[in-house]
Formats: structure tokens, sequence, C-alpha cells
């Protein structure tokens, strides 16, 4: 039998998924003199799929290419409204 020369890994989130942390705040003065920040998780973005070759051991190689978006996602958990 032949041995695969790549690997594909497939990143998905589980429907049970649920991040808790909080690393940012965002927010500023509403029209009424309120204070409003909204609560969020900053992190890389995960790549869709990612494909690696396979060394001759069958261990995990180099990285060959890499599908999904790039850059950085703000997950917002919620809002508050602070009366001044």
């Amino acid at each position: 039998m032949e041995l695969p020369e790549q690997v594909t890994v497939l990143h998905q989130k589980h429907p049970d998924y649920r991040l808790v942390a909080v690393n940012g705040v965002w927010g500023g003065v509403s029209s009424r003199g309120d204070i409003r920040v909204e609560l969020f998780h900053e992190a890389q973005i995960l790549p869709n799929k990612v494909v690696h070759e396979l060394t001759p051991d069958q261990k995990l190689g180099r990285e060959i290419k890499r599908e999904g978006p790039d850059g950085t996602e703000r997950t917002i958990f919620f809002e508050i409204v602070l009366t001044v």
C-alpha cells in the first residue's frame, strides 16, 4: 500500500462550542450622554482548511497551502450601557 504524501486538516467548531474569554472593550458616549461599551474577544481567524505534507515516517510536515479568510476577528458578547 502506498503511503499518502500530504494530509488535509479542516477547522470547524462543534455546535456546542462557546467562548467566554473577554480581552477587549469598544465603546463611547451615546447621544443621551450614557457610557456604552461592548465586551469582545479578539483572535486570529482560523483558516477553513490547511494542507500539510507528510514526512516519510508519516509525521506532519510543512504547510503546503491554506484556504479561507485571513485577519483578526472580534466576537462581541454583549453591550453595557451605564448612566453617568
